[in-house]
């Protein structure tokens, strides 16, 4: 490249490589005496260009240069036929193969080439939003051309949480599991892996989605609660044919479920069922819960129902379930525990 000026200054070159790339990640951690969710912005960046990054200032996109930009041309639809083909065409010899091709002793690799088949993958984005969101990061960063991956910090915010303890026994599980839920905070939030912290304690982590958050709120589980206890009890279960006449079957399953609170404080807890939906006309259920849930369809999913309850210290809370459920002789009821 030639410049030519009538006087000194100073050039500065915007160009594209490959071979970079960068993903979110985030930290939710809970504060469950203060009921906040300190939620901070990551990325994960790497980069093998072949020149180490060092004391750079970053700008994070979520534009995707390798994406399609060019507009479908589709192809007119075309239908042709063809005549049958006399099965006599068929019968004759086949043509002989081709002859091998000839073996290489060796083939040199270049530089550009050995490169290109390193195991080295670039962190890319997930998912990519309507429009191009930029993220500009705080410090400098330093990057070696090695591969390695760095997370750096984009920005923090504290949220209020509404925290509760959620079971949900017939899943199989019989954990109470401490949850915080929070208003969906402004801006992008691409999808993304998140560690989860409960009162300075690591608990995991889990894929978070924001795009799926039902009625403009987010929840986040934080690990077990070992000061609530779950038990079910099994009061009856039969199964049987209901009459000889009509070729019936009927089945009847009646849990009762038992949750105890340990805490030294009052906790807010969500028992969960889900009940039994029928999708033929063939298969009646008749449902009898006591207490009556305060929850229907929970997160609009059909038949799950709830119990929101605030357990006072060492106090002991029962749930009664209790389904009949007839379905013809002849056949297979799928879903049947």
């Amino acid at each position: 490249m030639q410049v030519a000026a009538r006087q000194a200054g100073k050039l500065v070159l915007a160009y594209q490589v490959d071979r970079a790339g960068w993903k979110p990640t985030y930290r939710a951690a809970l504060d469950s005496n203060a009921s906040t969710v300190d939620l901070e912005r990551l990325a994960t960046i790497s980069q093998k260009t072949g020149e180490d990054w060092s004391n750079v200032r970053l700008r994070l996109s979520t534009g995707q240069p390798n994406l399609i930009v060019v507009a479908p041309d589709p192809m007119p639809w075309l239908l042709n036929y063809q005549p049958p083909v006399d099965p006599a065409l068929f019968l004759r010899a086949p043509a002989p193969p081709p002859p091998p091709a000839p073996v290489e002793n060796y083939r040199m690799v270049r530089p550009a080439e050995a490169a290109a088949q390193d195991d080295y993958v670039a962190p890319v984005l997930e998912t990519q939003g309507t429009f191009t969101t930029e993220f500009e990061v705080p410090a400098r960063v330093t990057l070696a051309a090695d591969g390695r991956e760095i997370a750096v910090g984009l920005s923090r915010q504290t949220l209020k949480a509404e925290q509760r303890v959620l079971v949900a026994p017939r899943s199989g599980n019989e954990a109470a599991v401490v949850t915080a839920r929070a208003v969906r905070p402004d801006g992008v939030w691409l999808p993304g892996q998140v560690q989860l912290q409960r009162d300075g304690s690591y608990v995991g982590a889990q894929h978070w989605d924001l795009q799926s958050a039902a009625d403009g709120r987010f929840q986040f589980g934080f690990g077990r609660d070992p000061l609530v206890r779950v038990s079910v009890e099994h009061r009856d279960r039969k199964s049987g044919e209901v009459s000889f006449f009509n070729g019936a079957n009927q089945r009847r399953i009646a849990d009762t479920y038992v949750v105890t609170s340990a805490h030294r404080q009052p906790v807010d807890v969500l028992v969960l069922e889900s009940t039994p939906v029928s999708e033929s006309d063939k298969v009646t259920v008749k449902t009898a819960l006591h207490p009556e849930p305060d929850v229907r369809d929970w997160e609009h999913r059909r038949g799950l129902v709830g119990w929101s309850r605030s357990l006072r210290p060492n106090e002991t809370a029962r749930f009664d379930v209790d389904y009949v459920i007839d379905y013809p002789k002849e056949g297979f009821l799928q879903g049947l525990p």
